[in-house]
């Protein structure tokens, strides 16, 4: 996750690299109750919340300080974070890796599961997409109204497909799945991207938008989209590792920054690549 001069890399096993501005730090325990760091986020009010196998922390004002896991999220084990500002205090969503989501709202928890629609108890993702919240889950991918969630109608041929990660640029919500990528338009217009359309691997962990792309990050190397969700099978970027590109073709991360993309990938730290 990235802010303005902020940049947060969750590892497994070596803690939270934290940038800001100058240098880097890591943060291990006992600040964190777990090395193992599943997921990362920025809130709007400078706060920073990290989640691990063991548990949320808090960076804030008040420093660093762990949340209780009960009566608190639906488990112990985050594996996505994303804040929404209300009011002027943050409310943060928070998904586990089997226990559904749980919400954080003026210091109360309330917690989610199949029961609220939830596709899945096991979460990916979390994104707010045009003011909606939108859950990644492995059976597919739905958004929060009212107190439940709801699958959205054009994404019905998704099936009970892994979402594993999802992306808003402000106009389409895009999402990464176990079978390529998929594009939900404003209005309301679906397209999928696969290996036909020149992925290089159909499993997809990571996206990313920058002005010229739609970086999408697979078990099998880096590719770059067209923005505007046309395929383009022969004119689609990929890098995949070698000595003049990845150190590892699993990507499980990407993040966008000024004229540079940071690619995260499982046992090959991260990458920059500049456009």
């Amino acid at each position: 996750a990235a802010g303005e001069d902020v940049l947060l890399v969750g590892t497994f096993g070596g803690g939270l690299a934290l940038y800001e501005g100058q240098d880097w730090n890591q943060i291990t325990t006992p600040e964190l109750p777990s090395e193992y760091v599943q997921a990362v986020a920025a809130g709007a009010d400078g706060s920073l919340w990290i989640g691990t196998r063991d548990g949320l922390m808090v960076r804030d004002a008040q420093g660093w300080r762990g949340l209780p896991s009960a009566p608190g999220p639906p488990g112990s084990r985050i594996t996505a974070l994303t804040s929404v500002t209300a009011g002027g205090d943050p409310v943060v969503w928070a998904g586990t890796f089997e226990r559904g989501v749980g919400r954080l709202e003026d210091g109360v928890w309330s917690s989610f599961d199949q029961s609220h629609g939830l596709p899945s108890l096991e979460i990916n993702a979390l994104v707010f997409h045009r003011g909606v919240l939108w859950v990644a889950t492995n059976a597919g991918a739905a958004h929060y109204s009212e107190g439940e969630f709801l699958p959205h109608p054009r994404l019905a041929d998704l099936g009970r497909d892994a979402v594993t990660t999802l992306l808003s640029d402000g106009e389409s919500l895009w999402l990464g799945t176990s079978r390529g990528v998929v594009r939900l338009s404003s209005a309301g217009d679906v397209a999928r991207f696969g290996v036909r359309e020149g992925l290089v691997s159909g499993h997809v962990y990571a996206l990313a938008r920058s002005p010229a792309a739609l970086w999408v990050g697979t078990l099998g190397g880096l590719n770059g989209l067209r923005p505007d969700g046309k395929a383009a099978p022969l004119d689609t970027p990929t890098v995949v590792a070698g000595p003049a590109g990845l150190s590892s073709n699993w990507i499980n991360a990407l993040v966008v920054r000024e004229d540079e993309l940071l690619v995260g990938s499982y046992g090959g730290g991260v990458d920059r690549r500049f456009e």
